[in-house]
């Protein structure tokens, strides 16, 4: 989600328009991505596919390079979400092999998650908007590889709050900047000296596998239009 200003945006790529915001009588609207898989998908490899015990050791599972061996995964439970919008396409692995190991499945299905990203954030291009960072939170924020192979693939900085609940402090905050309690910037310092930080390396994405992750994610899809 990224801020559009005072006036709705109408997205040309797939992409919702949304309300943001109203502090002081100035209602901010925003451009939305949704993404129907992420933390679910890693609940589905812990209770479905016993992988793993607790969602936290999915970092045990997942390369810090971002090499699945060829295995490529499609993290459409419910369908596939901004901005392809087919609700029909279902989930599926390709590229299993004799030599596919449970590390390489969860690694590729990190990877979908993080493709997904890049698709909203060139969608958002599309609309003549280009982030120069993201600020994520919630339970997958918390796995430190997936944050840094998040920035490696986006060539962005990942900004990590040290409370994931980002949702519930947001709304106090607007809440306390709404009624003068304190100042937005006071708020801004504060959250930047607790916010960590998460710089891409260099050689990290592999470009062919996106290209084949979007390849297969177009076959799929011409298969349940």
């Amino acid at each position: 989600m990224v801020n559009s200003g005072l006036k709705p945006q109408s997205s040309k790529s797939g992409l919702l328009s949304t309300v943001g915001y109203e502090l002081q009588k100035n209602l901010s609207y925003a451009l939305e991505g949704s993404i129907f898989s992420a933390g679910t998908t890693i609940q589905w490899l812990r209770d479905n596919m016993k992988f793993f015990n607790d969602s936290q050791d999915s970092i045990d599972f997942l390369s810090s390079s971002g090499k699945s061996n060829g295995v490529l995964f499609i993290p459409a439970f419910t369908g596939i979400g901004a901005p392809h919008w087919n609700s029909e396409i279902r989930a599926s692995f390709y590229g299993i092999t004799r030599d596919t190991s449970q590390k390489d499945m969860v690694t590729a299905a990190f990877k979908a998650l993080i493709y997904q990203v890049m698709d909203i954030r060139d969608a958002l291009k599309e609309d003549g908007i280009e982030i120069k960072n993201l600020a994520i939170d919630g339970g997958m924020a918390g796995n430190k590889k997936f944050c840094q192979l998040l920035a490696d693939f986006l060539g962005l900085d990942i900004k990590v709050p040290s409370s994931t609940e980002s949702t519930a402090t947001g709304a106090a905050i607007t809440a306390g900047i709404g009624f003068g309690i304190f100042s937005s910037d006071q708020i801004s310092e504060k959250i930047s000296n607790q916010t960590t930080i998460y710089s891409p390396r260099e050689g990290i994405l592999d470009t062919s596998d996106h290209k084949k992750w979007k390849e297969f994610l177009k076959i799929l899809m011409q298969a349940y239009s």
